[in-house]
């Protein structure tokens, strides 16, 4: 992006009124899953497109080049950026999917107009991706979680959706040290491995993602903004627990989907019920893992990744009526239940020891729930190559 761009970007003051969400950019395969409210702000080509924030203050840009362009990703950078009146540089580089990438978080001069944001470039085989949010200096710290989490929606291929965004790898590639704990289970002890910069990262992620919800107020946006919330979570720490599941898959190997169901709802009812005193009150997986404690929505995630990596399709359910959340499981049991795309899932109840399919009836209305799907859930609109 030259600063003629950058100038242009800032200056002007319409955008297109779509639906952001998660947004299918194309040939290339990738996609950019953004907060709710976000805008088409400009498509210069085919293979280029900038989206806006509902406040107008933030532009995200994504570009997309053959993978045989560039021969790395510091050379695509210094290609970018040459030219560029820079004030203030703050530069990394790291492995993001097995690629090297990297990462710049500028000030910069753009024609007399201070522009600060982030810039990272992807360098891969098949196609190469360079992305920046910008903002002015002034609106920098306010922008930041969005900035931030523009980045960690961007996924280059299919199976990216499933795995840490970029800002995310970045600070998993800190290192850390990897630690091992048991785990009491009704049918066995388990070895949970876990990291503890993995772990912050996670953290970091849930509040940051936090302060991006709470600045919704209508009803009907924030429950969009909500699943965007639990989506990226689960995007972020599914695989954390992969080894846990693997584990569980082979204790339970002579059930069925409806007794493996049962027998870890038990096994997570048990635990103390808890949360954080930050900003969010979720506890990560491994925090409530660990201590055995979680309220109903961070056992939910917990119950919900394990099924949904043996097999067994699972959603996450949640109400602000009732200030509440809740797994379903589809699984052929009896007790109340409901269809969601072909299938009859039954409700799962986290925090109180009652049987996989039963409600209490005063929260029974599946319409005062938010229905959450974690997996096959992207269904975003073609926003490039059209």
């Amino acid at each position: 992006m030259k600063k003629t761009v950058l100038a242009v970007l800032l200056l002007i003051s319409f955008s297109l009124n779509l639906s952001a969400g998660e947004w299918y950019l194309g040939d290339s395969g990738c996609s950019a899953f953004l907060p709710e409210g976000w805008t088409i702000f400009s498509r210069e080509d085919r293979d280029r497109i900038s989206f806006i924030s509902p406040e107008g203050d933030v532009i995200y840009q994504v570009s997309v080049y053959p993978g045989d362009l560039y021969a790395s990703d510091t050379l695509m950078m210094e290609d970018h950026l040459a030219g560029l009146t820079i004030l203030e540089a703050d530069q990394s580089q790291f492995l993001y999917r097995g690629r090297s990438c990297s990462l710049a978080d500028l000030t910069l001069d753009s024609e007399g107009i201070p522009v600060r944001g982030w810039f990272l470039f992807i360098d891969r085989e098949d196609y190469d991706y360079y992305l920046t949010a910008i903002t002015s200096p002034d609106n920098y710290e306010r922008a930041l979680p969005l900035i931030l989490s523009c980045l960690d929606g961007f996924s280059p291929d299919e199976e990216s959706r499933k795995q840490p965004g970029a800002v995310s790898t970045l600070i998993r590639s800190a290192g850390g040290s990897d630690r091992r704990d048991v785990l009491e289970f009704p049918l066995g002890a388990l070895e949970y491995t876990w990291n503890d910069v993995t772990e912050e990262a996670g953290r970091l992620l849930i509040e940051r993602e936090a302060a991006i919800l709470s600045g919704y107020n209508t009803p009907e946006v924030f429950d969009e903004a909500w699943k965007r919330y639990y989506q990226l979570i689960y995007r972020n720490s599914a695989g954390d627990l992969d080894d846990l599941a693997r584990q569980l898959e082979r204790v339970l190997s002579d059930l069925d989907d409806t007794e493996k169901a049962k027998i870890l709802l038990q096994w997570l009812q048990d635990f103390e019920y808890g949360s954080t005193d930050r900003f969010s009150d979720l506890m990560t997986s491994t925090e409530s893992l660990l201590a055995r404690t979680g309220d109903c929505d961070s056992l939910a995630i917990i119950y919900i990744t394990l099924l949904n990596k043996m097999g067994v399709p699972s959603l996450l359910m949640v109400s602000r009526e009732f200030s509440h959340a809740m797994a379903a499981v589809a699984v052929p049991a009896e007790g109340a239940g409901f269809s969601f795309e072909n299938q009859r899932f039954v409700v799962a109840e986290m925090t109180k020891n009652v049987a996989l399919g039963q409600i209490a009836a005063e929260m029974a209305d599946i319409s005062k729930w938010v229905i959450i799907p974690f997996e096959g859930y992207n269904q975003g609109q073609l926003a490039l190559g059209e």
